[in-house]
């Protein structure tokens, strides 16, 4: 059985799943009683590293092109998209999209964040208070293929 934990407007959901069914959904309110639900709940999974699927109005998205290069310069320039965009913003992500089809062929790719923390961060701090590994925070916008089938 594995479980995603997902995250919609200020709810928290935990879906199990096993065999291609969904045999249980757990809801989880943004208030004391329900933080303190899910930390309960979530106080026994402390070996399993977690992903956190997200889904809220406060995503914001760029397309952008950056030259193909790789390692330091890549990091800087992609440093540069992320900040030009989203500068105090701490859940942003840069994602490849491909390449070009003409020209110079350059790196196609997607900027995106979380624009508004203060609707995870409560979850998050369950995380975090109870050491349970966060593997990373996904946008359903851009893992949706991936969960399709």
């Amino acid at each position: 059985m594995r479980q995603l934990f997902y995250f919609y407007g200020y709810r928290l959901k935990v879906i199990r799943w096993a065999h291609g069914h969904m045999p249980s959904v757990q809801t989880f309110e943004p208030n004391a009683d329900g933080f303190a639900a899910f930390s309960e709940f979530i106080a026994s999974y402390r070996d399993l590293s977690t992903l956190m699927l997200v889904d809220i109005i406060e995503e914001e998205f760029h397309s952008e092109t950056m030259p193909k290069v790789y390692g330091k310069d890549r990091q800087v320039l992609s440093r540069r998209l992320l900040d030009k965009h989203f500068r105090d913003v701490s859940h942003r992500c840069l994602l490849s999209q491909g390449r070009s089809k003409s020209g110079r062929r350059d790196e196609l790719v997607l900027v995106g964040a979380l624009t508004n923390a203060d609707l995870i961060n409560p979850w998050l701090n369950v995380f975090i208070e109870n050491r349970i590994p966060l593997v990373g925070i996904q946008s359903v916008a851009t893992s949706g293929e991936l969960l399709l089938p």
